[in-house]
């Protein structure tokens, strides 16, 4: 976990400022939660869809389950950065716990 940490620190640092770049960075990193069950993707779809607005354009909104993924991840990664004080490896930590590791392809 420690290279996964210090890998994963590093890509936040270079990205550092707005959430949505640390996402970008993170998921072109190849950093992703294990496979889940459709019911989970299901409920995690749901609760996505939940958290926009109506008046968003179709073109802000998921168009398939990777967008769904990456959604959740940036969700993560927007509340973590509010905390006063965050730093890139505290980040890195909230991610690693939150189950995200680097697949390797």
């Amino acid at each position: 976990m420690i290279n996964n940490s210090f890998h994963l620190t590093q890509i936040i640092a270079s990205a550092w400022g707005d959430p949505a770049d640390i996402t970008n960075a993170i998921w072109n990193a190849g950093y992703r939660k294990p496979e889940r069950e459709a019911e989970d993707i299901a409920i995690l779809t749901i609760e996505i869809m939940e958290g926009i607005p109506d008046e968003a354009p179709c073109s802000e909104r998921p168009k398939n389950l990777n967008d769904i993924l990456t959604m959740e991840l940036n969700n993560i990664i927007f509340d973590a950065t509010w905390n006063e004080g965050i730093t890139p490896a505290k980040v890195a930590g909230v991610i690693l716990r939150n189950g995200y590791r680097r697949e390797i392809k």
